[in-house]
């Protein structure tokens, strides 16, 4: 029974050269193409996402702009961002407490239950277990107002992480790209020549 990296060859078509760049999107360099079609070439050379550095610049921006807000500005920001994390408390712990109901309600029925037969209690014990383990009993912190230099302090301090984080991870995602496009140059190199 062939798979998909042998159909072709089981049909006779696949030549060795693309058995193994078909075989090798399995591997390290290009797993993230494992699951496209196996008839699409493997690129000539591989890029690194633009996820970090799209986010570095997005920073960049946002401390840019955050430095042109006057003290007033900031307040209303800040009044503007508790209201929002406010509405998102006050869903997460309805959320949270009517979860909770539904498990303790289950928690019930099943310490209510006899089991059939001896053979049937751990299961019980299972049951009480995975409800018990499930139940959220931590308290979601009330968000706090802030101030507007306060708020201006804070807001620094995320976006100024954010470059030296996203700065690392475009860095070594630049460098797993440069491995990886080594990787594949290797590979090739290594077919040419090779009866086919």
């Amino acid at each position: 029974m062939p798979t998909g990296y042998t159909a072709k060859l089981y049909d006779g078509e696949q030549s060795f050269e693309d058995f193994v760049l078909a075989c090798a999107r399995a591997f390290g360099a290009l797993v993230t193409l494992r699951d496209e079609n196996i008839d699409t070439p493997l690129p000539e050379r591989l890029k690194p996402s633009t996820y970090h550095i799209d986010a570095w610049h997005k920073a960049e921006k946002e401390l840019a702009d955050l430095k042109t807000l006057t003290l007033g500005q900031a307040e209303a920001k800040s009044l503007e961002e508790f209201k929002a994390h406010m509405t998102e408390h006050k869903k997460s712990v309805e959320t949270r407490t009517a979860r909770n109901a539904r498990y303790n309600e289950m928690l019930e029925r099943v310490r209510e239950w006899a089991p059939p037969t001896t053979d049937h209690e751990n299961l019980k014990k299972f049951m009480v277990e995975q409800i018990t383990i499930s139940l959220e009993d931590y308290d979601i912190p009330v968000p706090t107002l802030l101030n507007g230099g306060a708020w201006l302090e804070e807001q620094k301090r995320r976006l100024e992480w954010s470059l030296a984080y996203h700065d690392k991870e475009w860095k070594k995602d630049v460098e797993r790209t440069e491995q990886a496009n080594k990787w594949i140059d290797d590979l090739r190199d290594s077919l040419i020549g090779v009866v086919k």
